[in-house]
């Protein structure tokens, strides 16, 4: 099949699987009700049980495989299903445990009303319709029953249960062996690798969507994720209910268990919902070579994948029973009702096809979306940016694609890719692109890309039909321009090389309501990425091209770029100027930098951002986390922050310069001072600062090694805590909390200084010892009485 019409397969799929779906909002309020029963039932008193009851989901509901189901033709209620698992003493029969949650149930005077009446194996409560949807809890009541076995990982069967078993006489009890909790570990383990690769994206795509809802992507829970398995489970399920609807096998019908486990069986983390389902008919038709379902000595086996006693196509081998025979069957109507759908012709065929196929609500709405048009050949995209990101293995290498990818048809173009026909409504404006022997590194970008802040995929399987590496997609939106800088340090993060050279091919025309910092920062940009291309393609050294003197290649440059943007060349510089501290911010504190710079809630300021930019990389982001948490509102920084922030030892000597001037004010007005809580908290601080100036001494005679013992009242807290205070305060105060605060924050920093080989010359060290020689020598004046 052509990549046309898997992304055609794929399209109408996910939208029927979402439409089958749970809604975020009913999900989020089924799971209020079931923590709330859940709560009820903890709090509650039962003879011969120890401990409390834990109460936790099972089902389709946990598996993330929930549809709601049909029954006589007609859509019902969503299934949620409860464990209520309690750690009785020996003897105590399934008839008690039953009976005592039912009756802890019917004591709460809502859940009376709601209760039905007791099933086999659990007890329902019925929750009314709001919005036309509804839904029933069972809780299944149910004891520890753990077990071991060469075959099945210990983590699996330690969480086996037996569940409380009405017999068919209705009178007496019995117990049922089952393991809900290990079989939703076992389902989320076969698709692991998956969800760890699609799940910070859906978490953005789910938060887009329901920002009402879920305020932060980190509230998205992790069961709204939805895996191509898990679609497939769900389009199997609905399909198996529209298609035994009123057929005379419907009571023959493939069970969900034997479906969900079959799909999970057959899963090779495909990436897309089409090739997970032909996957998985392909191993049911193969199943004597694959092994997914046995027949040994004329007995049906699809044993539980965590606890092998237990048959799952046991009632196959009844007698006279269809169940096998409508198995296959329907695997039979799966592969056929696929293909119609893919050979539908017009919008009126594919919903007629997807209403007999899938049931008619959700056939008639997936179908409106192409009324006019066929899936798979038009599409809607948004305003915004896309990257696309391909690989250039072919004849003539990387300039021939790059090439290609600049002109039209109108240029006599063959139109062959997707991203052809998407390029003809689109205008190009950079390409980025890197030369490596790794194979991989097309998905290692595609990846990537995919986790930029805000990043969506428009069309699934988007230039990734044949991907190897399962990849969602190899095209993404973002709704703002995307920064190199942000993708260089992200590629970085993941230890790929981040050598990424960048050509700016055109620019937006018309108004654009970009800010007026990035507006900037983008203009500095062009000029740095040029100079990339050049030093790459030089024979001078790349220091050769950090001046913006006169005659200086890196003028030269300046002044092609300035006379290209249409710019003076002082704008240009002081651009380049701004442009350099953002990168050297996004470099030093990740992707994370660039929200925090730009985020129109906190604009920050120009200067705020040079500043921080000159600080060290600790201090640097220290203030872009505080300012992302919302704990400081600028980046800029502030005497305050008790971090790192040293970059030459020159600052040493600086700040013991400014701390000795605090002191020598404090010294002149010290005979002013009539409060004796003033004078005594001068004092104090003044034997701190000296203290201080005593261990940063004895730091430079030892070059800090071993490293000193700092007292408790010249640790970070105390000395925070005392700067901070507002028991004593006056101009006075002020100074000696200065000096102190500059005195002692060469000591914190010393052995950082000197593990990044911030050594003194022997210049400095001199500068240093005399400057520490004074501060004792005024806070001796000082502390005399």
């Amino acid at each position: 099949m052509n990549d046309n019409r898997i992304l055609i397969a794929d399209t109408i799929l996910r939208e029927i699987a979402e439409e089958l779906d749970i809604p975020p909002t009913k999900y989020k309020e089924a799971v209020e009700r079931y923590t709330a029963v859940g709560r009820w039932l903890e709090a509650g008193t039962y003879p011969g049980i120890l401990g409390i009851p834990h109460v936790h989901p099972q089902g389709s509901f946990r598996l993330g495989t929930v549809v709601r189901p049909i029954r006589h033709g007609i859509e019902c209620e969503y299934d949620i299903d409860l464990v209520c698992l309690l750690n009785s003493i020996p003897g105590v029969s399934p008839a008690a445990i039953k009976h005592m949650i039912g009756q802890r149930l019917r004591e709460h005077e809502t859940y009376k009303k709601m209760l039905d009446d007791e099933g086999r194996r659990c007890w329902t409560l019925n929750y009314a319709e709001q919005d036309g949807i509804g839904f029933h809890l069972d809780t299944l009541p149910c004891v520890p029953k753990p077990f071991s076995h060469p075959d099945i990982l210990p983590k699996y069967a330690v969480q086996a249960i037996d569940l409380t078993n009405r017999n068919d006489d209705k009178k007496t009890y019995s117990w049922g062996k089952s393991n809900p909790a290990g079989y939703a570990d076992w389902f989320a383990d076969r698709q692991r690798e998956t969800f760890t690769r699609i799940a910070a994206l859906r978490k953005r795509e789910i938060q887009a969507r329901y920002s009402k809802v879920f305020a932060r992507v980190d509230d998205v829970p992790d069961q709204l994720v939805r895996t191509p398995l898990q679609r497939a489970v769900q389009i199997l399920k609905r399909h198996r209910d529209v298609r035994f609807a009123g057929h005379r096998d419907e009571a023959d019908k493939p069970l969900s268990i034997i479906i969900t486990t079959l799909a999970a069986h057959s899963y090779r983390q495909e990436s897309d919902i089409y090739s997970t389902l032909a996957n998985f008919l392909d191993s049911i038709v193969r199943y004597q070579d694959t092994g997914i379902i046995r027949c040994l000595n004329d007995r049906w086996v699809i044993p539980n994948p965590v606890h092998l006693e237990e048959n799952f196509a046991d009632r196959w081998n009844d007698p006279d029973s269809r169940k096998a025979d409508a198995f296959f069957q329907w695997i039979n109507w799966v592969r056929e009702d696929l293909d119609e759908i893919l050979n539908a012709s017009t919008a009126s065929e594919l919903e007629k096809r997807l209403r007999g196929t899938f049931g008619d609500s959700p056939g008639r709405k997936v179908a409106a979306n192409y009324k006019g048009t066929m899936p798979g050949t038009q599409h809607k995209f948004p305003p915004g940016w896309y990257l696309y990101v391909g690989s250039a293995c072919g004849v003539g290498g990387l300039n021939r694609r790059l090439a290609r990818h600049q002109r039209r048809i109108a240029d006599g173009k063959n139109m062959h890719w997707n991203v052809d026909y998407f390029r003809e409504h689109a205008l190009l404006c950079e390409l980025w692109y890197c030369e490596t022997d790794d194979c991989r590194f097309e998905h290692h970008w595609a990846q990537t890309v995919a986790d930029l802040k805000g990043a969506t995929v428009p069309v699934p399987k988007f230039g990734a039909s044949d991907c190897k590496a399962h990849c969602p997609s190899h095209f993404c939106h973002l709704p703002t321009r995307p920064s190199t800088a942000v993708f260089r340090s992200m590629l970085s993060s993941r230890e790929l090389s981040s050598t990424v050279s960048v050509e700016f091919i055109a620019e937006p025309r018309g108004k654009r309501s970009v800010p007026g910092l990035q507006c900037e920062y983008l203009l500095g940009r062009r000029f740095l990425e040029h100079r990339n291309l050049a030093i790459r393609d030089s024979d001078l050294e790349p220091s050769k091209w950090t001046s913006l003197a006169k005659r200086r290649p890196a003028r030269l440059l300046a002044e092609s770029v300035a006379k290209e943007m249409k710019v003076s060349f002082p704008k240009l510089k002081e651009a380049i100027k701004f442009a350099t501290a953002v990168e050297t911010l996004i470099e030093n504190c990740g992707e994370s930098a660039w929200s925090a710079l730009f985020d129109p809630k906190r604009p920050q300021t120009r200067m705020a951002i040079l500043s921080l930019s000159r600080t060290s990389d600790v201090r640097q982001r220290h203030r872009i986390n505080r300012v992302i948490e919302a704990k400081f509102p600028s980046v800029a920084p502030h005497s305050d922050d008790m971090v790192f922030d040293t970059t030459s030892f020159a600052e040493v000597s600086k700040r013991l310069a400014r701390a000795r001037g605090s002191l020598g004010k404090l010294l002149v007005h010290l005979k002013t001072i009539h409060n004796s809580m003033i004078f005594e908290e001068v004092r104090h601080l003044s034997r701190l600062c000296r203290w201080s100036a005593e261990l940063l001494d004895e730091c430079l005679i030892n070059k800090g090694t071993p490293s000193p013992v700092l007292p408790d009242e010249l640790s970070k807290e105390s000395v925070l805590a005392r700067v901070r205070s507002k028991a004593v305060r006056g101009q006075v105060v002020g100074w000696g909390r200065a000096a102190l605060r500059l005195t002692v924050k060469n000591v914190w920093d010393f052995e950082e200084m000197m593990r990044r080989g911030l050594v003194p010359t022997a210049e400095q060290l001199q500068v240093t010892r005399s400057e520490i020689e004074r501060i004792r020598e005024i806070a001796s004046q000082i502390e005399r009485p």
